[in-house]
């Protein structure tokens, strides 16, 4: 419980930190969505180097304060693609997003077992999320130029 009281005065700042990205969600191809998911990496990352209270809270910082973001814009973004039908596809992606809930902590359950096992287990889950920075990075750069 005392881990609690500690890391709570942090919480307001995962809030202070979004903020300034919550501005840019109105056009989301411009949303900085490549960089908020290297942040998420970043986040999921820093225990393997940091494996304490303080890494514990970067993390949360890093995930917590762009998660909900990503989320907003991937919803307007659904909006924009899918026009009337956004619907089935806010569907669809909320289902994709409960699958990845549950496959993923089986796949961490295979990976704890062997040496460095959670430290492997971290790596994966970041990887999805630097391809998607990576490819979105790349869609944003061929809109720039166009």
């Amino acid at each position: 419980m005392e881990s609690c009281n500690t890391t709570t005065p942090l919480l307001p700042s995962v809030t202070f930190l979004a903020a300034p990205t919550l501005l840019l969600v109105s056009n989301p191809a411009a949303a900085g969505l490549d960089t908020s998911n290297v942040a998420m990496a970043i986040g999921i990352l820093v225990p393997i180097a940091l494996p304490n209270l303080a890494g514990i809270a970067i993390a949360a910082l890093c995930v917590g304060g762009t998660f909900m973001v990503n989320t907003m814009a991937g919803i307007q973004e659904a909006r924009r693609v899918a026009g009337v039908h956004a619907r089935a596809l806010i569907g669809a992606m909320t289902s994709a997003f409960a699958v990845g809930q549950i496959i993923g902590p089986l796949l961490v359950a295979g990976l704890v077992h062997v040496p460095g096992g959670f430290s492997w287990a971290l790596g994966v889950s970041a990887l999805p999320l630097l391809v998607a920075a990576y490819v979105l990075y790349m869609q944003n750069e061929r809109a720039a130029q166009d």
